[in-house]
């Protein structure tokens, strides 16, 4: 976030976003999905205001600049009227095979590794219990 083009003023201004919160899985990597979903607490609360606190690297896993600022696109379409939570599952630089499921990867190339669906299990598929009304995929670089 403080990489980002104006984060550092994103940061400071964030406490504006008064209905706005975000939470972070944390980095898990399993063989099958796990009950419980992994979190990175924050004060013993797994969701977390928007405000410069919540972006300290040393206190929370703040989220990614593509979550944020497509979370104040979703709030300041709404007019801030609403509560607008926004969940980051990612860890950097991985391909996107660990974060596909081994059903999906065995129907598209035919064959499975051991890492291809880990981060899916671990990360992803402790979420599919819950209901979203938008879900936003951002892959970087890496992928098969």
């Amino acid at each position: 976030m403080y990489n980002s083009f104006g984060g550092e003023d994103e940061v400071s201004e964030s406490a504006k976003y008064t209905h706005l919160r975000f939470a972070t899985v944390a980095r898990n990597k399993q063989e099958q999905a796990p009950f419980d979903l992994p979190q990175r607490p924050l004060n013993g609360s797994w969701w977390h205001k928007s405000d410069p606190s919540s972006f300290s690297r040393d206190s929370f896993s703040y989220p990614s600049a593509v979550c944020y600022y497509t979370a104040i696109s979703v709030y300041n379409y709404f007019k801030g009227t609403i509560p607008v939570g926004f969940i980051g599952s990612y860890w950097g630089g991985q391909k996107i095979q660990p974060f596909s499921s081994s059903k999906t990867i065995t129907e598209c190339t035919g064959a499975v590794t051991k890492q291809d669906g880990e981060l899916f299990d671990g990360m992803i598929a402790p979420l599919l219990g819950l209901k979203f009304k938008s879900i936003l995929w951002y892959q970087g670089k890496l992928t098969f």
